[in-house]
């Protein structure tokens, strides 16, 4: 009788927390975003209320739509990167979709075990600057001339002087999106790099998508995840973890991303 009580207690304790027992109940997880990381999660004002929107969101979607017992509720504020790395850490937020990797996240977080979609950092140079368009290694940038601009913020220029140290080739780094085009536009800068989701839109929010070439050259290519705070139980990820893998099988994930990430 005393061990059917303790049964009792522990399945009435798991069922009115937010994560499910064994009945099929609900799972509620709160989301949030990054702020600064256009395309993957964008904001806008609507009738005096924020909506975001944007490429990790579209997954949040079609991961719900696969699997309905999930009720992902996104934060309505977008948060600095190291903000919402501490909310993911003391649980305040319990899953962040599209986090790059690293040894010390793994420490802290729960990753899922199949990425959500691949980054590149990338290198696009103007349309008509023909002699350029070729480019595969970094030893042909440097016979080809020309200062490598990059975002403000952003470690792809610290990636790149690494990797090219020993070719002293010029770098830049401008404070916008924007304005790095409009400086490569003027002339003032050879090649761009950025990670190939906002290098594309922002040549398509700033009217610059139809005079732009991507290069064969890459400086790193990785994958972006899907996390959970630690407070999250195994069986909740497990659960996530087969919903990735229908979603990434049946095309859906693939159909997503490419939609960003690809120049047509």
């Amino acid at each position: 009788m005393k061990q059917l009580i303790l049964s009792f207690i522990l399945i009435l304790t798991c069922c009115i927390g937010k994560y499910p027992c064994a009945y099929g109940e609900s799972i509620e997880l709160t989301a949030g975003a990054f702020k600064g990381a256009e395309p993957f999660y964008t904001s806008q004002e609507r009738n005096g209320k924020i909506k975001i929107s944007g490429m990790n969101v579209e997954i949040i979607n079609a991961f719900v739509r696969k699997a309905p017992e999930f009720q992902i509720k996104l934060q309505s504020q977008m948060l600095p990167v190291p903000r919402l790395f501490k909310y993911l850490q003391d649980n305040t937020v319990q899953v962040v979709f599209g986090v790059a990797k690293n040894t010390e996240r793994e420490k802290i977080y729960q990753y899922s075990d199949i990425p959500l979609y691949p980054v590149k950092f990338s290198f696009i140079v103007r349309a008509d600057d023909k002699e350029v368009h070729h480019i595969s290694t970094f030893e042909e940038m440097k016979r080809s001339g020309g200062t490598v601009l990059g975002v403000r913020g952003s470690n792809a220029i610290n990636l790149f002087e690494k990797k090219t140290n020993h070719l002293s080739i010029p770098t830049e780094v401008v404070p916008t999106i924007e304005q790095n085009f409009k400086k490569m536009f003027a002339g003032r800068g050879r090649y761009f790099v950025f990670n190939n989701y906002s290098l594309i839109d922002g040549a398509k929010q700033f009217g610059f998508y139809d005079r732009i070439i991507m290069i064969p050259l890459v400086l790193k290519e990785g994958y972006h995840w899907l996390v959970f705070s630690k407070a999250v139980p195994q069986e909740v990820v497990q659960k996530a973890n087969a919903v990735l893998h229908e979603l990434q099988e049946s095309g859906e994930l693939r159909k997503i991303y490419e939609r960003y990430g690809n120049l047509q």
